[in-house]
């Protein structure tokens, strides 16, 4: 996995800000990219479900999980889940509750994420599990992949933070 490390710039703009000789605008934190796909044939033990998903997620420097999750499943979500560490084709712990979609998808939005558990998001040993009143240990679930490095904005007062 290739990461980008911003120099220079950034920390002196903080720096001046804070000494009042600049404006605040936003920085941008640097942000590990996943998009994945949720199936049926991904939950264990095999669900006989009907359904998919897809999601797109960044786990950012400023410890920060963030981005949305869209499901589509007939049937009544009961639960969104992230669990680990588990590869592909095993289960793992629960990790975090997310809140139930509105209009077959939802917000995520989470953070401190602990060290160790950035790790297992990095080397793909999270998942998104959904779970359906028919289906209570999951109708649809998506392995959590890597596809990249990007940049999002980070809030000021997170920045600030940084140099306190």
């Amino acid at each position: 996995m290739v990461r980008h490390q911003l120099h220079g710039k950034f920390p002196v703009a903080a720096i001046l800000s804070a000494m009042g000789l600049m404006q605040p605008t936003p920085v941008r934190a640097l942000c590990e990219y996943f998009d994945f796909r949720l199936t049926p044939d991904q939950v264990v033990p095999f669900a006989e479900a009907q359904g998919s998903g897809w999601s797109e997620l960044q786990l950012c420097d400023d410890d920060s999980l963030r981005g949305y999750i869209v499901i589509n499943v007939e049937e009544t979500v009961t639960a969104v889940h992230i669990h680990g560490p588990a590869d592909a084709g095993q289960n793992g712990a629960l990790l975090y509750e997310l809140p139930l979609p509105t209009e077959h998808g939802l917000a995520v939005l989470l953070g401190p994420v602990p060290e160790e558990q950035r790790e297992w998001f990095v080397v793909y040993e999270t998942y998104i599990d959904v779970h359906t009143v028919d289906h209570p240990e999951g109708a649809v679930r998506g392995q959590i992949l890597d596809r990249g490095t990007a940049i999002a904005r980070t809030p000021w007062h997170a920045v600030k933070q940084l140099y306190r």
